[in-house]
């Protein structure tokens, strides 16, 4: 079992054990990579980093904005475009500098669900998928939980799913953190880390049922 953990100040995911990095967080986003000159002022070249963690962004434009619109512009010709480009440079940066790329999706943002990034895993088979569950519920809308945690048990076994997340806050507001154990026990079975945010590997191993990692 390896845990590895993600605070919320801090930039870099880290094994619990070793503090080796896992994973370093960009300070921008699939969306505005499709500028390369941004990427590549933000990640000079000769920092080395073997694991890049990208959110999508690129859906909201402003704070007036709902969720409808931002579906919207999340599946218009728009933000395919915008996905696509940023994709592309990301993809070939990553290349070039010897580093994995890993997309980490969530709601409102240009890869916002279960198709969206399933989409991102086929077009580009060298990318990973950083599987937050909590963060791709949709908002302010009524649905049983254990029917999304059902969907995200067949995701987890793509090859592209490469890490799955748990932050203890936001898994409150949706439920508790209880209320995904199956994912963490398939996660586990699977041998894919399990990045915790705000509870120890301890407490976590306690409530899920499995070893101390």
């Amino acid at each position: 079992m390896e845990y590895l953990t993600l605070p919320a100040d801090v930039k870099q995911v880290r094994n619990t054990r070793t503090g080796e990095v896992w994973a370093d967080i960009a300070p921008f986003s699939v969306a505005e990579a499709s500028a390369r000159a941004l990427v590549e002022a933000s990640w000079p070249i000769g920092q080395r980093i073997s694991r890049l963690l990208v959110s999508p962004g690129g859906a909201a434009v402003g704070g007036n904005e709902d969720e409808i619109e931002q579906s919207f512009r999340v599946w218009s010709g728009s933000g395919k475009e915008t996905l696509d480009v940023g994709m592309r440079v990301l993809v070939e940066i990553c290349r070039d500098r010897d580093c994995e790329l890993l997309v980490w999706p969530r709601v409102g943002s240009l890869v916002s669900d279960i198709p969206g990034l399933l989409s991102v895993s086929r077009k580009h088979e060298d990318v990973g998928i950083f599987l937050e569950p909590a963060a791709m519920l949709p908002a302010g809308e009524q649905f049983r939980l254990a029917d999304f945690v059902d969907r995200f048990a067949e995701v987890l076994p793509v090859p592209s799913v490469c890490a799955v997340f748990f932050d203890a806050e936001s898994a409150n507001e949706v439920g508790g953190l209880a209320a995904f154990a199956p994912l963490v026990r398939l996660a586990s079975s699977l041998e894919k880390p399990i990045v915790l945010r705000g509870i120890s590997p301890e407490n976590a191993a306690a409530l899920f049922g499995l070893g101390p990692g």
